[in-house]
Parts: structure tokens; sequence; C-alpha cells
């Protein structure tokens, strides 16, 4: 090789005859091929700009460049830039959907939150007029816990959604065993809904206030407060519930006053 000569390194994409064309085919760099980056990806563009820069340090060292080789190369700049927004673009939109997504189950989370808390106090009010009712009206009370109440409890259809009241079956069965043993007799006195009552509340096989007159003026306070919890709801021949008032009247009706002598 005669001194003075300057050999080009040879890569992937050169400069020939003011083209860039791949070394080993020859073929020229062709930026319409498809697509923003005339169909190479970044990697070949990096390539063929590296060659393009090549080109120009070998013109500084007395190769020209022609005006075909500014345009070759801003051309890959161009695409190289645009495959570059697009790819800045499509992570701005994957941390967009990353955040939406983010802030909707916090959303779910919240609500959830709430309404966990809601049922909670919900719980909170039923057991407050349960064990308030358990202490003055028994009988009522059961159906209450049952969610068997309806217009029997004032507001208790707000509590239907709970279901039963836990623990309210061994109530039942103690308030039961407690009339039972205050009336007397073979009768078993259920309190439930009845069918035999059209479907209403009550307590089965209840007898008349009158025949109770007795258990209600000797069996004492608890007594007494029980039989006018059950007659207030009432069941079988009563067609329906009597105020405290109305039982103790007719309990007085039929109960002597006055000394004996």
């Amino acid at each position: 090789m005669a001194f003075g000569t300057k050999k080009r390194q040879t890569t992937g994409w050169v400069r020939r005859n003011g083209q860039i064309v791949n070394a080993h085919t020859g073929q020229p760099y062709n930026p319409s091929g498809g697509g923003t980056t005339g169909g190479l990806d970044a990697a070949s563009i990096a390539a063929a700009l590296l060659a393009a820069q090549q080109a120009e340090a070998a013109a500084s060292q007395g190769y020209t460049r022609t005006q075909a080789d500014y345009e070759s190369q801003a051309r890959l700049e161009a695409a190289l830039q645009q495959q570059m927004q697009e790819r800045q673009f499509a992570q701005q939109m994957e941390q967009e959907r990353v955040r939406q997504a983010f802030e909707m189950e916090q959303e779910r989370l919240r609500r959830e939150a709430e309404e966990r808390q809601r049922v909670a106090q919900l719980r909170q009010e039923r057991d407050t007029t349960f064990s308030q009712l358990y202490n003055q009206d028994p009988v009522r009370s059961i159906l209450f816990g049952r969610g068997m109440a309806g217009d029997l409890v004032t507001g208790a259809t707000r509590f239907d959604e709970l279901g039963k009241l836990s623990g309210i079956e061994q109530r039942e069965g103690e308030v039961e065993a407690a009339l039972q043993k205050a009336i007397g007799g073979p009768n078993q006195y259920d309190i439930d809904l009845h069918q035999a009552y059209g479907n209403r509340a009550g307590v089965a096989n209840l007898p008349s206030a009158e025949q109770v007159a007795r258990q209600t003026q000797f069996g004492g306070e608890n007594v007494s407060r029980l039989l006018q919890s059950a007659f207030g709801i009432g069941g079988g021949g009563l067609g329906g519930g009597i105020t405290a008032e109305e039982f103790l009247r007719r309990v007085q009706e039929v109960t002597p006053t006055g000394e004996l002598k």
C-alpha cells in the first residue's frame, strides 16, 4: 500500500459513493423501507449512525462528505429520535395504567372498609337494642334477635340484613323454659312464626290472661314481667297481643281482693 493512502475500517454500515450501505451486502440504507425507522431496529440504526460518524471522522482527515451523506445521517437521527419518543410514550401510558389501577384498588379497599364499619356499627346497635329488650320485654326480644320482629319492634327492619343474632337459640330456650315454669301445665310455649296464626309471630299454646292471674299476682316481679311480655306478643286464640295495662286489668278482674275472715 502506498504511503499517504488512508484505509477506512469496515463496519456493519459504511459510506460508498456518497451513500450509507451494508458493508457485507452492499445494499444501501433505505429509510422508507417501512415504519418510522425504515424497517430497522434501534441497534441497526445505531450501527448506521456509528458508521456515519466514522465517515465524518475520516472526512476530517482528508475525506470530503457530500450533501447526501448529511441527509442520510439526518434521516437516521430522526428515525432514532422518533423511536425513542414512541418508547417514552409507551412507558408513560404504562405508568398511567398502573396509576389508575392503583387508585381503583385503593378506592375498592376504602369502600370495603366503610362497609365493614357500617355493618359493625349496625351490629353494635342491634346488640344494644336486644340487651335492653331482653331485660324489659324478653319474648319480644327473642323475635327481634331472630330477625322476625317486623313492626313488633320499632326500626327492627334496619337489621334484617344481619340475619340471626349469634347465640339467640340459647336465649330462646331460656325464655321458653321460663314460660313453661311460670305458666305450668303440659303445653310447650314455643316462640315462633306460627302458620296456625296466619304465619304471625306469637307464643304457641298461650292461655288467656285470666288463666294466669294467680301466677302473675304471686309469682314475683320477674314472672309478672315475663307474662306481660308473652301476652304483649299474643298467640293462639288471642288474635294478637294486648298491652301490659290491659293484661293487668284482666288479671285484677279475677283476683280476689280484701281479707278473708
